[in-house]
């Protein structure tokens, strides 16, 4: 007996349903495109220290991340199409690089695919990965590397503050020692000013909602 309409209809539905979408595919091939770069870069940066995928494995077991041996073999092999995060970090961590690296390959290749259908420089994603975009000046990775950059340069200039001090204490009273602690002076004086603007921009952290540094006591108003 041949079908009726309605289970016609009924079977295509489901044939419709169960097909996967071309995005889908394109989505799995990607994953896959994706898998292959960083297995790629695992590969690339344990043979340059002379590892094993079983000494790689048995790293990540260290760090208490374990990969067994037979996930390496898998992706090498190209037997498995995806790489979970907690792979990435451990594979990072026991090979030493940044996770970004595994994704981006700065230096060794010239574009990336990132995000889907997407092909960009690869320094571009390494910076949109790593939240180091130039013109977005608001956001709290903006604020913690604008702090650490202030942070940095007042060290230096207490450290050569400090260093003419003790440069003029080893000279006779005169014109050069003179110029010497002026120089310190001013180098005390630079520290104290960006000791002030991070006071500032830990403010403006604390307005936007932003957790500051925890490198000072606590302040009132800190975010929870």
């Amino acid at each position: 007996m041949l079908p009726s309409v309605n289970e016609q209809l009924q079977s295509a539905a489901m044939t419709e349903t169960e097909a996967p979408s071309s995005a889908a595919l394109a989505e799995e091939d990607w994953r896959q495109r994706q898998a292959t770069l960083v297995i790629g870069e695992v590969r690339r940066h344990r043979q340059a220290q002379g590892m094993s995928a079983a000494e790689l494995s048995d790293a990540c077991a260290r760090l208490g991340l374990p990969v067994h041996r037979s996930v390496i073999a898998n992706l090498e092999g190209g037997r498995r199409g995806s790489v979970t995060i907690a792979e990435l970090i451990a594979f990072a961590a026991a090979l030493d690089v940044a996770p970004a690296q595994l994704l981006c390959p700065v230096g060794y290749a010239d574009e990336v695919e990132m995000p889907p259908g997407r092909i960009r420089p690869t320094w571009d994603v390494y910076e949109w990965i790593t939240g180091a975009c130039p013109e977005k000046t608001e956001t709290p990775i903006a604020h913690y590397r604008k702090y650490h950059l202030y942070q940095r340069e007042e060290r230096q200039a207490q450290q050569r503050a400090d260093e003419q001090d003790h440069r003029a204490g080893q000279l006779p009273a005169g014109p050069l020692q003179d110029a010497v602690r002026a120089t310190a002076d001013a180098e005390r004086g630079r520290a104290q000013t960006i000791y002030a603007l991070l006071d500032v921009l830990r403010k403006d952290m604390i307005s936007a909602g932003i957790r500051p540094p925890a490198d000072r006591p606590d302040e009132a108003g800190t975010p929870a």
